[in-house]
């Protein structure tokens, strides 16, 4: 299935695409998101039923290489500040550069990173 999904700087800006078109995997993986089905999606941007799966398991892939720590959330305590938030950030910063791992988002008390 790697031979469906390529990376290439000179398509879509490096971001994985199905092979031989301008496609990118994130836009089937929403289409699949939104409700779109399979035969729908074949028709409306010109991929295969393979294409698909191959989507599919690029993308578990990726969320199976990333590992997710969970981390206290500064914004909802109560009493918080603008200083205690600032702190908490900090941190979270130096728990990431100490783990030598890439700070990606910040999402409901729960940090993902890639290393």
């Amino acid at each position: 299935m790697e031979d469906r999904i390529v990376i290439d700087l000179e398509t879509h800006h490096g971001r994985p695409v199905i092979r031989g078109t301008r496609v990118p995997v994130t836009r089937i993986i929403d289409a699949l998101a939104g409700g779109m089905t399979n035969a729908e999606i074949v028709k409306e941007y010109e991929v295969t039923e393979p294409d698909i799966r191959a989507a599919l398991s690029f993308a578990g892939d990726l969320i199976e290489q990333q590992e997710f720590h969970p981390l206290p959330n500064p914004w909802r305590r109560r009493g918080s500040s603008p200083t205690k938030t600032c702190r908490a950030l900090q941190q979270i910063i130096s728990y990431t550069r100490e783990q030598n791992l890439c700070l990606i988002t910040v999402e409901s008390a729960r940090l993902r990173v890639r290393s």
